[in-house]
């Protein structure tokens, strides 16, 4: 190490034209590096694609079973716990529309009906296609659905009050 520049064949002169040229093939290295994997992805994409155009059955199927998983979901929706969870959902927004209705105007709505289109967008009925009722009086109002069974004052009755 302690040897001059000079018995490794360079002359002091020379040092920065040798430092440039390694930096140089560095530089080069690292293009080289790049392009090597930009081609390598793109390879990959394209016998992606080719496994892709000859196994037309096979993408069919998994979107087959894409679907059938979407139906299933849309099955289990329908299941008892899941009306009462979007007859509360519904209730609650016909509730906060009627208190956003009585803060405007000074009183609560008459009826539901009274609430579309500003405050709520349409007059849905619950999960089991029977209509919310309104009920209002001095102590504040509450939106009810009669629940699975249809009839009110029952134990499945699904009541929100806004006071």
């Amino acid at each position: 190490m302690d040897r001059p520049i000079i018995s490794y064949g360079l002359d002091e002169r020379e040092l920065p034209d040798a430092a440039g040229s390694y930096v140089s093939f560095w530089i080069e290295d690292l293009v080289y590096a790049a392009e090597f994997w930009m081609v390598r992805a793109a390879r990959i994409g394209l016998d992606a694609f080719n496994w892709a155009l000859r196994r037309p059955l096979m993408i069919l199927a998994a979107g087959g079973i894409g679907l059938a998983g979407l139906s299933a979901a849309n099955a289990a929706l329908t299941c008892r716990d899941c009306n009462v969870f979007l007859a509360r959902m519904e209730a609650g927004r016909l509730a906060d529309a009627a208190e956003q209705f009585r803060h405007e105007h000074g009183a609560a709505p008459n009826r539901i009906e009274d609430l579309v289109p500003r405050y709520a967008h349409a007059t849905q009925s619950d999960p089991w296609g029977r209509s919310y009722v309104f009920l209002r009086g001095p102590g504040g109002l509450a939106v009810v659905s009669a629940g699975r069974d249809g009839l009110l004052g029952t134990q499945d009755d699904i009541v929100v009050v806004r006071k």
